[in-house]
């Protein structure tokens, strides 16, 4: 998950400054779309299965 957060903060940032090619605004979305993913994967088994915290 973390790696999936540090690759959408570097994608933003690189299209936050204009240095961002077309391929990496359909990469950001996909990284998004994982990050979501992981997170609800991960709060799904930290309620049911593992007693964790929710992740943030």
């Amino acid at each position: 998950m973390q790696v999936v957060a540090a690759e959408i903060r570097a994608l933003q940032e690189a299209i936050q400054n204009g240095e961002a090619e077309p391929e990496e605004y359909a990469l950001l979305e996909e990284r998004q779309r994982a990050a979501e993913n992981l997170k609800a994967a991960y709060d799904k088994l930290a309620v049911n299965v593992l007693n964790l915290p929710r992740y943030e």
